[in-house]
């Protein structure tokens, strides 16, 4: 009886010892994979966008500017490059098109010029617009078109010598944009002022043509 209850503890010790390294293998292999595995996320893609400048009036064929979306590497499918992109919406709608002008460049072609000073946001549809194994960090942004401006280019005060009362301004401005001239001269006033005893006396109105 000595004998078999010590062979059965022998036995019994062995089973103990097997089980618990075992458990030290699996611990261990469990810790090596946690370390070792790790899924692959796919790394975000991010893009600068460039808003259209104004059209230059000035030159006989200008032609209105794109809008340009800049990734920082290939996104666009490559069926698509060269051709107009689905799937990206532009709101306030304005007529035109997207196309991939190369695999990471996207430009937006109004089809007539852009309003001035005008909000507009753009919505990017990644599963249609980007090849599937990109992301993109943002799908969204707003953009704002070339505000008006006007500006005094020179002028001219020129004064009769032999009749005082006889006055004249010559002014240049320049526009950033078209304008109505007869508009713009209703909305142009002429206040003259007039220097007394070293002082400046309060601007009078004065009638032009």
């Amino acid at each position: 009886r000595l004998r078999t209850w010590a062979h059965e503890h022998k036995k019994r010790l062995r089973i103990g010892f097997e089980i618990a390294l075992l458990a030290v293998f699996v611990a261990f292999g469990v810790l090596v994979w946690s370390q070792l595995y790790k899924p692959v996320r796919p790394e975000l893609v991010r893009f600068e966008v460039t808003a259209p400048p104004r059209t230059p009036i000035e030159e006989p064929d200008a032609k209105p500017q794109p809008l340009r979306i800049d990734f920082e590497r290939s996104v666009a499918p490559i069926a698509q490059v060269g051709k107009e992109a689905p799937g990206l919406s532009i709101d306030p709608h304005i007529e035109g098109s997207w196309v991939w002008t190369d695999d990471s460049h996207l430009e937006f072609q109004p089809r007539d010029d852009w309003p001035v000073g005008k909000e507009y946001s753009v919505q990017i549809d990644p599963k249609v617009a980007i090849a599937p194994h990109r992301k993109l960090a943002e799908r969204q942004f707003k953009f704002k078109t070339a505000a008006f401006v006007a500006s005094l280019k020179s002028s001219e005060f020129y004064q009769d010598p032999t009749d005082p009362n006889l006055k004249k301004v010559v002014a240049e401005f320049t526009f950033s944009h078209p304008v109505d001239s007869a508009e713009f001269e209703k909305k142009v006033t002429l206040r003259f002022i007039e220097r007394r005893d070293g002082k400046d006396a309060p601007p009078v109105a004065k009638k032009f043509t």
